[in-house]
């Protein structure tokens, strides 16, 4: 091939080798004789090239002829190569530093598992993490932590008006901060009220599997004496009406007391 010259960030006139339609190209793909406008003309090209290599058998499909085409061997038989038989892969048989080793468990070194076997394991794990509910805790905080997905845009967006109607008032608690059980609250009183607000969001709270979760959660909290208020995603539309919400749940026990106090 002769090599053309030219500046190589520019773009050069040259015609698609199917459908002739004029094309810019930049300078390395003019030395190729075989440019196109499209992926189906590049698609048309290469069924026609193969079609011509089927028909020709004694190019390209011989015992022991290596055919490259596009990074990928023709079809027939060719000799090994490095991913037949017979090949190591790179890291069989490697020798691993003693500081790398106690990093790394025994167990797990050069061991491969089927799929009853990782069941198994999983369900292990499971158990040991029912068992221990403190250790159970400690990995969700750190998954929790490492994701940095909570607070979403929608939970900012309640704790800005939590902030402006009750402020220091409840506290987000939703990056695993606090468990009951083995639920974790979004936002919680921090001013001696037993009162938790959830947010839900219409799509994923609507699941069948959720809602019984769901349910199993709001127990929990009851169990604890907490009361909770639900907040959904389409709330946050009418401010003024969930303002107002939020004013009537956190003044329910407040009222309670000076009522209390007026009959003593």
């Amino acid at each position: 091939m002769n090599k053309v010259v030219g500046n190589k960030y520019k773009k050069y006139k040259s015609r698609c080798y199917i459908c002739n339609k004029n094309i810019l190209v930049f300078l390395a793909s003019l030395e190729n004789k075989r440019n196109f406008c499209s992926n189906k003309c590049e698609n048309k090209w290469k069924s026609i090239y193969w079609k011509k290599l089927q028909k020709n058998k004694s190019f390209g499909f011989k015992k022991g002829h290596k055919m490259n085409i596009g990074n990928k061997y023709a079809v027939g038989n060719h000799p090994k190569s490095e991913w037949k038989n017979g090949h190591k892969p790179w890291n069989k048989d490697m020798k691993y530093s003693e500081e790398v080793r106690k990093k790394m468990p025994k167990f797990w070194l050069g061991k491969k598992f089927t799929k009853k076997i990782k069941l198994k394991i999983s369900l292990g794990i499971k158990n040991f993490l029912n068992t221990h509910p403190e250790q159970k805790k400690e990995r969700i905080r750190k998954l929790l932590q490492a994701s940095s997905l909570s607070p979403n845009k929608s939970e900012k967006k309640l704790i800005y008006i939590l902030s402006k109607i009750l402020p220091r008032e409840y506290k987000f608690v939703g990056n695993g901060k606090i468990f009951i059980e083995n639920f974790i609250p979004d936002f919680i009183n921090v001013n001696g009220q037993k009162k938790i607000i959830e947010f839900f969001g219409t799509y994923w709270h609507k699941k069948p599997k959720k809602k019984i979760r769901d349910k199993r959660r709001l127990k929990t909290f009851k169990k604890y004496g907490y009361k909770t208020l639900i907040i959904w995603s389409k709330e946050l539309k009418n401010r003024d009406i969930l303002k107002e919400k939020i004013l009537k749940f956190n003044e329910q026990k407040k009222e309670k007391k000076w009522a209390a106090v007026a009959a003593l």
